[in-house]
């Protein structure tokens, strides 16, 4: 499975993780997905977190 590192920071907080396509992840009630991931680069959905 290929996987693709995501790096956030703003405000104090920073954000790392490693996701293959369908992985998930959130920070700060933002939540994202790895739709697809094709030619090195990642294609993201972000959605509101509960």
């Amino acid at each position: 499975m290929r996987t693709h590192r995501v790096r956030a920071s703003g405000a104090g907080t920073v954000l790392s993780s490693s996701l293959g396509a369908g992985g998930t992840g959130g920070l700060d009630g933002l939540g994202f997905r790895v739709k697809s991931l094709q030619g090195g680069t990642a294609v993201l959905e972000f959605f509101p977190r509960a």
